[in-house]
């Protein structure tokens, strides 16, 4: 059924209201002679008619506005029988309307004393550490205690001071807790157990350097044998090319690129001994690697919150010392960067080609690619051998290293082309190479 809208149907005395001058079209009437309301539908009257009062406001000016609610309250006063309103209860979460129009106060200070009362403790907390070295911690706030020291706040930003840094009476503040005893006593078994894993994986290195060691003085002594076999064996010619192709679909031809023979039974055992041994190298430097990138982000915030203090200590008396500590975080920030940066170099290098590479010595032959990225290798007609190339090509400020460990063997032919290019890198998966590495 059409509501009633707010434009009466006949003009409101001298001023006349037009319904192109009203956001709102005009509805038919309402019929009369209904009975009356409940108490629901007469608020809801209340609140249109007070509605209607504002919206007219804000469209026809104030003397308008009056001129329409009055004749608009008349208007429904004619059609709706005049009906005692009730007291009126909002149904919002946020309030309950009392008989006298008063609205009950949240107790908002308990919520106010819930957040200051640990703001105050951890004020209260604040306290003036020096150590044994005579490092002074001016206004530090204890963050936690760990098991084997303490966690504080300064301006300067977050640091760790170890028990064994404090004097003995601010130590045994801490060290007397129980659960503190507890949390060492976790701690020095953890110490331990790494401290056997340690010396565990030194033995397995002891022992995979000694396997490594055996296993290249094979490899010369075959190569050795090889070499003499190699001057009187009826050999073949084995050419190709070495490029890269871009996502673009661009090739690269690499130019001066040594290409390496090596005989294939002298290299295998002398590859098995240097995967084993770079795999018990990778399992010992990637804690170190951890380690460093973690101090290295604790530095970076360290800095951080070093730059924050210096920044807003300008115009202050203390600036001057909190600039000194903002270049000190600074530089340590530089240290762990370097750090986490010869790490994360030396973990990858037993992760690439580059390790593998740098056993292979004394090459049966070699050859050296020309312009266009072409070689030409004499290889003997029997036996199975390997191709071995190294390559690097700059990309900006990048260097892209590419590596490469082809098996070959001309069974017999007196030729055979062989390519080396993204195909069968030894960083590309289900190839020919004879190893896999990160590159």
């Amino acid at each position: 059924m059409p509501a009633e809208g707010l434009e009466p149907t006949r003009p409101c005395g001298h001023w006349i209201l037009s319904p192109a001058r009203l956001p709102i079209p005009p509805r038919r009437r309402a019929r009369r002679n209904i009975g009356i309301l409940p108490v629901r539908q007469t608020a809801i009257l209340a609140v249109r008619i007070w509605s209607r009062r504002q919206l007219a406001e804000s469209q026809l000016g104030t003397q308008a506005a009056s001129l329409c609610s009055d004749r608009a309250e008349r208007s429904q006063t004619a059609r709706w029988p005049r009906v005692k309103l009730r007291p009126f209860i909002s149904f919002c979460h946020c309030r309950v309307e009392s008989k006298s129009g008063r609205i009950c106060c949240v107790k908002y200070w308990q919520t106010a004393l819930s957040i200051l009362a640990p703001l105050c403790a951890s004020l209260a907390l604040a306290d003036d550490f020096k150590t044994i070295n005579g490092k002074e911690y001016k206004n530090a706030t204890i963050s936690r205690v760990e098991a084997d020291g303490i966690v504080i706040r300064t301006k300067a930003g977050i640091s760790k001071v170890y028990f064994t840094e404090l004097p003995k009476e601010v130590a045994d503040k801490w060290l007397n807790d129980p659960v503190i005893a507890a949390q060492r006593a976790a701690e020095q078994k953890r110490i331990e157990a790494q401290n056997a894993a340690e010396r565990e994986r030194a033995e397995k290195e002891k022992n995979a350097d000694a396997d490594l060691k055996h296993a290249l003085e094979q490899f010369q002594s075959a190569e050795q044998r090889a070499a003499q076999s190699y001057g009187s064996a009826r050999k073949g010619a084995l050419s190709g090319q070495i490029f890269v192709s871009t996502r673009g679909g661009q090739n690269f031809k690499l130019g001066a690129v040594q290409v390496s023979l090596v005989d294939r039974d002298a290299i295998d055992a002398l590859i098995s001994a240097a995967k084993i041994y770079a795999d018990i190298k990778i399992q010992q430097l990637r804690p170190s690697e951890h380690a460093a990138w973690a101090a290295y982000e604790q530095a970076q915030a360290a800095e951080r919150a070093a730059f924050d203090v210096n920044l807003k200590s300008i115009g202050h008396n203390d600036h001057e010392s909190a600039r000194r500590a903002w270049d000190e975080a600074v530089e340590t920030a530089n240290r762990a960067s370097d750090q986490h940066l010869k790490a994360s170099r030396e973990l990858e290098y037993y992760h690439s080609g580059g390790f593998y590479f740098s056993l292979l010595h004394s090459p049966l032959q070699t050859a050296e690619t020309d312009g266009d990225g072409k070689f030409v290798v004499e290889v003997p007609q029997t036996g199975k051998f390997i191709i071995a190339a190294q390559a690097q090509r700059n990309i900006g400020d990048d260097i892209e290293h590419y590596y490469w460990l082809q098996p070959v063997s001309l069974e017999g032919q007196p030729q055979l082309t062989q390519n080396l290019s993204n195909n069968n890198l030894t960083s590309t998966t289900g190839t020919s190479a004879l190893i896999l590495t990160k590159d």
